[in-house]
């Protein structure tokens, strides 16, 4: 993720952190723990406050802070995330869960996090897109046939693919 023209930041899933880099020097700016968090994957700034939200495997994500390159809080989210949105006129980061079938959504009221109640999404929904003109989110989704072992999930079931489209409240 591109936190400026000169800073990358990205999560490392097997450290459990975020690593920097400075890219006008192509060189590592160090790397914040993300404590209490297994797995990230997905990950959304906001800009304004330079907080990013990291997603975790283990049903939580982590808010940082960017400039102070330190965690700001570890938060309860659904099971099974792999995107993060910053939906940015409504202040809020949106966390796609497919395992538990939710949309988690974290609004920040300055920089404090807030976690609403999930919205009831489906199964296997855990990336997703935003418009940010309407604040709809559009969740690939699809039916999974039973998994082999040492699979992850099942092979999609054909025709099962879908997108299910999302309104979040405001």
């Amino acid at each position: 993720m591109l936190v400026s023209p000169s800073l990358l930041a990205v999560n490392n899933e097997d450290a459990n952190e975020i690593e920097l880099a400075d890219l006008p020097s192509a060189t590592a700016a160090g790397s914040i723990a993300l404590t209490g968090c297994t797995g990230p994957t997905g990950l959304a700034i906001d800009p304004i406050t330079h907080l990013v939200l990291s997603a975790c495997a283990n049903g939580k994500a982590v808010l940082v802070d960017l400039k102070l390159r330190r965690k700001v809080a570890l938060l309860d989210i659904g099971q099974g995330p792999d995107t993060v949105l910053w939906d940015a006129p409504h202040r809020r980061f949106l966390v796609p869960c497919g395992a538990s079938g939710t949309l988690s959504i974290i609004r920040l009221q300055g920089k404090r996090p807030i976690v609403e109640p999930p919205i009831q999404t489906e199964a296997s929904a855990r990336t997703a897109a935003l418009d940010p003109r309407t604040g709809r989110v559009y969740l690939p989704a699809a039916r999974f046939g039973t998994h082999a072992p040492g699979k992850k999930r099942g092979e999609i079931v054909p025709g099962s693919f879908h997108v299910v489209v999302m309104a979040p409240r405001n």
